[in-house]
């Protein structure tokens, strides 16, 4: 039988799979980029405390529903943004755009009612 000598992994190698040094080097990450992260977060939320202002009870609403979405649908699209990963955030976007976009769209068709964003008659 042929035998195979085994070299030691290379430096990188050794170093990418050294869990440890990997945790210390995501940490030192986190903290290099966590107050980007957070401006961007914080941009966003100023963002839509500004466009929906509290002057009645409807405007809360209307406020709660939009930090609702952000909070649960639109999270994975925000913190892409967030660590400025513009191109997979757009991504992301596209498709819950595309799945709105879709069913009232659908929605729409099927109940014949003549909308102006339809332009169905």
């Amino acid at each position: 039988m042929p035998t195979t000598v085994r070299s030691e992994p290379d430096p990188l190698t050794k170093r990418l799979l050294n869990i440890e040094i990997t945790l210390n080097d995501i940490e030192s990450s986190i903290k290099i980029h966590y107050s980007r992260l957070r401006d961007n977060l914080l941009e966003i939320i100023h963002g839509l405390e500004a466009e929906f202002p509290i002057k009645t009870k409807e405007d809360q609403e209307k406020r709660a529903m939009a930090f609702y979405t952000l909070k649960w649908m639109l999270q994975g699209p925000a913190v892409l943004f967030s660590l400025g990963m513009n191109g997979p955030a757009i991504v992301d976007l596209h498709g819950y755009i595309e799945q709105y976009a879709v069913r009232d769209a659908s929605f729409y068709l099927s109940s014949g009612v003549a909308t102006s964003e339809t332009g169905y008659t």
